[in-house]
């Protein structure tokens, strides 16, 4: 078993999160597990000639309840994807 520590700013502190990798697949699925809940799930799948990577988490409801009106966490999420995909394409030219 894998664990690792992310460490990030919010709400002007500097924040550690601890996540243990639960599942790997390789080229299907990566499954990390934080400390404090939530659970992150990355899915791989073939499309045309490239892949789609998706994410997804879950967490307790109060957790989402937290997310949904403070850190919107989604916003980020689709941003990050964003990004990866303009950085992989560009390497591809």
């Amino acid at each position: 078993m894998t664990s690792y520590a992310i460490t990030y700013r919010e709400l002007g502190r500097d924040q550690v999160t601890r996540l243990t990798r639960e599942e790997y697949v390789v080229g299907e699925r990566i499954v990390d597990h934080a400390g404090a809940g939530p659970i992150h799930m990355l899915s791989f799948e073939p499309e045309g000639t490239g892949t789609r990577l998706t994410y997804a988490w879950d967490a307790p409801r109060w957790l989402k309840a937290l997310d949904a009106l403070f850190v919107h966490s989604d916003k980020d999420v689709r941003n990050a994807l964003e990004t990866f995909q303009r950085e992989i394409e560009a390497r591809a030219r």
